[in-house]
């Protein structure tokens, strides 16, 4: 028992030895990662969409990220003028080639029109929500103190997730255990923080999970839905065969309290670095007369996760348009009362396949049009009107 005592005790030392060696190992010369990043640096995606699938969009299409894990050009450090486009899938604009996402197109409008070196950073991220956008704006803020101004487009995974939720329950940025799962959504990387999980949690912890999450992205972006999206019809087939569509929407408050509470805190987080910022209001395609062609194309609204066809309930396309009229006159109530800069881009746009290739995404007439409504607000306004 003696022997036994000892081995397990030498064992013991051995293995505790071991971790403190690995530990000291990992904080000195393997350390957690010192800024937030959106993306992974130096991401080069080729994307081959078809204009079968997608109206309006034509490949190859490439998305690129610079050093800072943004869509966007590497800054020079010369420019007069850096705005950060912040938001979901419309800001990202997946699908449409660099040069003709919304935030790029807005830039080299801006450039022309102005003659100035404006810069245009895109870290628009599909399926995030406004909670998790609250923490990018907060740290990329405060890492990036060249920042002029914001522009922000979102809202439509808001309204998306309050509808697919049978029973909803909103999501705090400042409760930790909330911010523990927004943060690694909103950022692809970024600093260790022990408050967010047990401080028996180590350094070689924190090397486990960023390998995991990093493995996981690097997956995700070659597997991302399909190159040439592909997946759009299998998701439109499931709406097509919806076991029912429903023309009552659920009750929206805590929701709409949610996003406006989100939108006061974006708010105040540019006043504190005393940064413009300007809010656009989501559009869609969605209307009550929307012909058939049209219809076919979408494939959102869906209750509850994906199940087998035939399975799942969506919401009408008349609901769904309800849906977005209710959280955007959200957001441009809280314009008014706050006396916010805001866009009413969702009646700039025309509902149809001249703006988008499916429920919300835009095309590259859409993307263009979003750019041209964003240049004349901002071009009519300091410091760009004569």
């Amino acid at each position: 028992m003696r022997r036994i005592a000892a081995a397990g005790g030498l064992l013991a030392f051995t293995l505790a030895a071991s971790l403190g060696v690995g530990e000291l190992f990992v904080r000195l010369l393997l350390p957690a990662p010192s800024h937030y990043r959106v993306y992974a640096a130096g991401l080069d995606f080729t994307f081959e969409p078809r204009s079968e699938i997608m109206p309006g969009v034509s490949g190859p299409s490439r998305f690129v990220t610079n050093s800072q894990g943004m869509r966007a050009d590497e800054p020079t450090g010369d420019e007069t003028w850096r705005i950060l486009a912040v938001g979901g899938s419309t800001t990202q604009c997946l699908y449409l080639d660099q040069a003709e996402a919304w935030p790029q197109r807005l830039q080299e409008l801006l450039r022309e029109d102005t003659g100035q070196r404006v810069w245009v950073g895109n870290v628009g991220k599909a399926g995030r929500y406004s909670s998790e956008h609250v923490l990018q704006v907060r740290h990329l803020l405060e890492q990036h103190e060249e920042i002029d101004a914001l522009v922000l487009l979102l809202g439509a995974n808001d309204a998306y997730r309050r509808l697919g939720a049978e029973r909803y329950r909103p999501r705090d940025p400042e409760r930790p255990e909330d911010r523990a799962y927004l943060l690694p959504r909103a950022f692809e990387e970024f600093p260790l923080e022990f408050a967010l999980v047990p401080p028996s949690r180590s350094a070689l912890y924190g090397l486990l999970d960023r390998t995991r999450r990093q493995l996981r992205s690097r997956s995700n972006w070659r597997n991302i839905e399909d190159r040439a999206g592909r997946n759009y019809a299998v998701w439109r087939e499931h709406r097509a065969g919806a076991a029912r569509l429903r023309d009552a929407l659920p009750d929206l408050g805590d929701a709409l309290e949610e996003y406006v509470g989100n939108l006061d805190r974006m708010a105040a987080l540019a006043r504190e670095h005393a940064v413009r910022v300007v809010f656009l209001t989501q559009p869609t395609i969605y209307r009550d007369d929307l012909p058939e062609r049209e219809r076919s194309l979408l494939w959102m609204g869906r209750v509850g996760p994906l199940g087998e066809l035939g399975t799942n309930d969506y919401y009408s396309v008349a609901s769904l348009a309800r849906a977005f009229a209710t959280y955007n006159e959200a957001l441009l109530g809280f314009c008014r009362e706050s006396g916010s800069d805001c866009i009413d881009l969702a009646a700039a746009l025309p509902k149809d396949t001249r703006s988008f290739y499916d429920d919300v995404h835009f095309n590259e007439e859409g993307a263009e049009r979003v750019a041209r409504a964003l240049l004349g607000h901002l071009r009519a306004r300091p410091p760009f009107a004569d």
